[in-house]
């Protein structure tokens, strides 16, 4: 019934959340690589950092290159981290719901990354550069020279980890999933629609801990906040078998 949802309903699904204590080891890996990252990158500006929260990295930001600081590699879990996030309660409930699954290594840039590509996103306050524009992950499938394993079939785990509750969350067109739409891959390596599809767009409320799970045809897009917070998520790449 799950799959049927993915693949011929809304392309979604939102009833999934980690728990308390999941929410929190997720957080203590999050901010210890924050930190990290931070000191080893920006030693003389670290100051500013080491008593701001995650939530409140946008208030000190333009002291340091932002667009640079980032890349993801440094925002990859380490396999420590993974083995640990494999142990939470939620990927027995994905195994009940969804199959057979595996959170992959493989990535359509870099093609196998030697350890599960499960990597998490900051998102400052008004800033829609640091969002994601509408695309569907499918589409840099397609312009991949890596191809995923027969039989299989990309989905898309989003979940939240430091959010304003209730008013911040992914955009998603409904159904985009069962049509082709026409899309460009510009600078930074960004990919949107060549027609705008706003009009289709609705914003999934989430609250901490919640996990959106997607098609990888899905349209969808990252919501930039408007209140005083950095948005910070999670992103994990699961295949599954394909239901012809």
């Amino acid at each position: 019934m799950v799959m049927n949802e993915l693949n011929e309903g809304t392309g979604f699904i939102t009833n999934l959340k980690l728990s308390t204590s999941e929410l929190a080891t997720i957080r203590n890996f999050i901010n210890k690589s924050y930190h990290d990252n931070l000191k080893n990158k920006y030693q003389d500006n670290y100051s500013l950092f080491l008593n701001c929260p995650i939530e409140e990295y946008h208030k000190s930001a333009h002291m340091i290159n932002h667009s640079e600081a980032w890349p993801k590699p440094v925002r990859i879990f380490s396999k420590e981290q993974v083995d640990a996030i494999k142990k939470f309660s939620i990927f027995s409930v994905l195994s009940k719901v969804l199959g057979e699954f595996s959170a992959t290594d493989l990535c359509p840039v870099n093609g196998h990354l030697g350890r599960e590509d499960i990597y998490w996103r900051l998102v400052r306050p008004f800033e829609k550069s640091d969002a994601a524009l509408m695309h569907a992950d499918y589409w840099f499938w397609q312009r991949s020279k890596y191809s995923l394993p027969k039989g299989k079939q990309m989905l898309k785990a989003w979940i939240a980890v430091y959010c304003e509750p209730g008013k911040a969350g992914l955009m998603v067109v409904p159904h985009s999933q069962k049509q082709e739409y026409e899309f460009t891959i510009g600078e930074y390596g960004k990919a949107t629609t060549v027609k705008d599809v706003s009009d289709k767009a609705t914003v999934i409320p989430t609250n901490p801990g919640d996990i959106i799970i997607f098609h990888d045809k899905l349209l969808h897009a990252g919501v930039v906040g408007t209140n005083d917070r950095t948005r910070v998520s999670i992103e994990i790449s699961i295949l599954v078998d394909k239901k012809n």
